[in-house]
């Protein structure tokens, strides 16, 4: 009977030889080994920092990333109430201060080696296009489909194999991208987001702050609510969809998609 809907779920077994005659895509032991390597050449104990040490499971290792991640995610707000646990909160304003700083840089380091590898392992040019198109032509030359069937692939994986195989087979995914401003696409579940002050055109191209002003033309005294809104406008920039080949940006943290 031909078939109308197929749900096609792939894991990491479907891409792993997607590599052509390059090396294998990596598994997830595979990646925490590169990624442990890498931070520790960034900085020694980096790794053991964040929870990832020899001998984990693929599982293991998911788990201690999603936990820095989520620590991440929160670390401003972690560092302005760290004096509720002093005894002497005035006095120790500085090592909270302090606390903070080291933590920042070493969490924005940690970041930046988890995406440049990400990119590097499991980017589109890992991907070799005409062993990805002979891989699911084959599996989908040995269904019989109706004249108006619909293919949804689920996959847990990073890489975009699935995404150039349905291209090179003349089957363009439809992947939930919306066009931006200029027709850029971006994806459509990210609406960009707006800061409300104005811009100060004279020096947002040097300034960390992204040159906030207020009303008047002055910048805004309080360096945080800069920096965070700065963060937000980059975070903005970066969120346009790029081609799956593309190489990683240092600048937005990140290579084919651009979600940071």
């Amino acid at each position: 009977m031909p078939i109308d809907n197929l749900v096609l779920i792939t894991g990491a077994g479907a891409s792993r030889e997607l590599g052509g005659a390059q090396q294998s895509l990596p598994l997830m032991t595979d990646w925490a080994a590169i990624l442990r390597k890498a931070l520790d050449q960034e900085e020694l104990g980096l790794s053991a920092l964040v929870g990832i040490h020899e001998g984990q499971t693929g599982p293991e290792f998911e788990q201690a990333v999603g936990d820095f991640l989520a620590w991440h995610q929160v670390l401003p707000l972690a560092a302005r109430y760290l004096p509720f646990g002093l005894d002497r909160a005035a006095r120790l304003q500085g090592d909270v201060r302090d606390w903070d700083q080291r933590a920042s840089y070493r969490a924005s380091k940690v970041v930046g080696v988890l995406h440049r590898t990400l990119y590097e392992q499991f980017g589109g040019g890992r991907i070799n296009p005409e062993t990805a198109k002979t891989s699911y032509g084959t599996l989908l030359g040995a269904l019989e489909f109706s004249s108006g069937r619909t293919i949804t692939v689920a996959t847990t994986n990073y890489d975009p194999g699935a995404e150039v195989a349905f291209a090179e087979l003349g089957l363009p995914p439809d992947v939930g991208e919306a066009a931006g401003p200029g027709g850029a696409p971006r994806a459509a579940s990210r609406r960009p987001v707006r800061p409300r002050a104005p811009w100060c055109r004279t020096c947002t191209a040097s300034a960390r702050c992204g040159g906030l002003v207020d009303p008047a033309g002055r910048h805004r005294p309080d360096t945080a609510a800069r920096h965070a809104l700065w963060r937000l406008r980059r975070r903005t920039d970066c969120l346009a969809a790029r081609p799956a080949e593309e190489a990683y940006s240092r600048a937005c943290r990140t290579g084919s998609l651009g979600a940071v």
